[in-house]
């Protein structure tokens, strides 16, 4: 359920209209979800991702606008979903958007340095402490 939730709250978010056009990014569960619920609102509903297994399966479940970073046309996107982990998406997100439209950030992606399960849980790494004692 929880999934589900955060992809219907995230599209919510979008205020998609019908027939506008929308870029999920990152095809993995939530982004999928949130393509399904965008296209049951209206929407007309891209994806982007790596070439793995989930670009297949997003065509698989009837979206053609399917891409990569590399294949990606040069539409004008009302809205933008990042339902990614990666670090360089949500700069990418903000770039991509039509001026006056909506980002909605649904991904959590670390920086680099953080990107590892030991650098997150250790509190006696460097990267812990920027977090724990931000400079003033």
């Amino acid at each position: 359920m929880e999934p589900g939730g955060n992809a219907l709250r995230a599209v919510r978010a979008a205020a998609l209209q019908p027939d506008d056009r929308v870029l999920v990014l990152g095809p993995g569960t939530i982004g999928i979800l949130a393509a399904m619920f965008a296209r049951a609102a209206g929407a007309e509903v891209h994806l982007m991702g790596r070439a793995d297994r989930s670009l297949p399966f997003a065509r698989s479940l009837g979206f053609d606008g399917v891409w990569t970073v590399d294949t990606l046309p040069d539409l004008p996107w009302d809205a933008v979903i990042d339902a990614s982990n990666a670090p360089q998406l949500p700069s990418k997100a903000s770039e991509l958007v039509e001026p006056g439209k909506r980002v909605v950030y649904i991904g959590l992606a670390a920086s680099p340095a953080l990107s590892t399960p030991a650098a997150w849980c250790s509190r006696t790494s460097p990267q812990w402490e920027s977090l724990a004692h931000p400079p003033a």
